[in-house]
């Protein structure tokens, strides 16, 4: 009947801290310790420290479920120039005009991506990783929040470089689209010299 009902019910798959597998229950049980450690849901909190500080033109429209309780792991809508200023805000280290809204060491934790050794996600051989709800792509640099149908915020670490791509693709996710989403990232990046 909603969210909360459900993550209960869900049984662990694996150990622990061995091998990584993006599971959308994971952010929801995030948004859920959030709210019990705060008293106030992730959205609210989103909105008090880190989107008011963005000088967004819109307001950002977040999914809930049939109760009323809002969605984590998918269904926020930001306008494109919104979600251009989060992705700047990430890769200025945290700052947006003259203010540290996000904690440096917590934006160099992400940059820093996790353990590719523990990444067993999309291809083998990909040196890639996640932490904090940021993948790392280690051979290219480049720091990237996915969703499914092909939302996508990339930023270049290096060469600041930032790509948000707003889509509608047919399915979640597939590994042709997906390759077409790189191969286009990839001639970004190399058109705007790296």
């Amino acid at each position: 009947d909603s969210l909360y009902d459900y993550l209960p019910s869900i049984k662990q798959e694996g150990e622990h801290g061995k091998n990584w597998e993006y599971v959308s229950a994971t952010t929801e049980t995030l948004g859920w310790i959030m709210n019990r450690a705060t008293g106030k849901s992730w959205v609210e909190l989103f909105e008090e420290l880190v989107y008011q500080h963005l000088h967004a033109r819109r307001d950002a429209i977040i999914m809930v479920d049939s109760k009323g309780k809002e969605i984590a792991a998918g269904g926020m809508s930001m306008t494109l120039r919104d979600v251009g200023r989060f992705a700047y805000l990430v890769s200025n280290d945290g700052r947006y005009g003259d203010k540290q809204v996000i904690p440096l060491n917590v934006v160099r934790t992400i940059k820093a991506g996790g353990d590719p050794e523990l990444f067993t996600g999309w291809e083998p051989g990909m040196n890639y990783s996640y932490k904090s709800q940021w993948y790392k792509d280690h051979d290219a640099n480049m720091l990237a929040g996915y969703g499914i149908h092909g939302q996508a915020i990339q930023i270049g670490l290096d060469n600041g470089i930032i790509i948000i791509t707003q889509s509608s693709w047919p399915v979640a996710s597939s590994a042709e689209l997906w390759g077409r989403r790189v191969a286009y990232q990839q001639a970004v990046f190399a058109a705007l010299g790296n």
